[in-house]
Parts: structure tokens; sequence; C-alpha cells
């Protein structure tokens, strides 16, 4: 997936979710902006959230890191939150949950 297709979705889901309050995550929606990168086909990614610190990995690999609250708070909406992208998504986030 091209990177331009990864930011467009972080706007969407993030728009969806944060309404009226968008733009109080100006710096943090800037910093996903910066820090997304292209993903391939068999491309491993994770997102590692522990106290406030934010982690994007890549294969293994580190491609990104910040210590921001904020940022944390918001960084699943997209997928979670309370209008996720597709319903079906969180749907089977949460399938094996207990």
């Amino acid at each position: 997936m091209k990177k331009k297709y990864s930011v467009k979705g972080w706007n969407v889901g993030l728009k969806r979710n944060l309404g009226s309050k968008y733009m109080e995550f100006k710096n943090e929606i800037e910093w996903l902006k910066q820090n997304t990168f292209e993903i391939k086909k068999n491309d491993v990614v994770e997102i590692g959230v522990e106290e406030g610190e934010v982690t994007f990995y890549k294969n293994n690999e580190i491609m990104a890191k910040t210590n921001n609250i904020k940022l944390a708070k918001i960084i699943f909406l997209p997928w979670i939150g309370e209008q996720p992208i597709t319903k079906n998504c969180k749907k089977h986030l949460f399938k094996f949950a207990t």
C-alpha cells in the first residue's frame, strides 16, 4: 500500500472518531503522516503502545518511535473506535478477545 493511502486512512479514521476534537490532535496526526510508510505484500506491520510510548514496526524493525500520551490514546481509533473504518474490521479484531 502506498504511503498516501495509509495517510488518507489515518485522516478518515481519526476524523470519524474525533469529530470536532480532531484539531486538538494536530501535532499527533502530523507525526502519524510523517512516520507512515509504504507497505508491500507480506510485510508485517505492528503498532506498539506501552505507557504512552508509540512504536511503529515493519518486519520486526523499528520504523518510528515517540513518547506521546495523546497519540497513544488515539492510535487505534480507526480500527476499534466508536466509528471504525468498517464495523466488520472491529468485529474481527475482537473475535478472539474474551
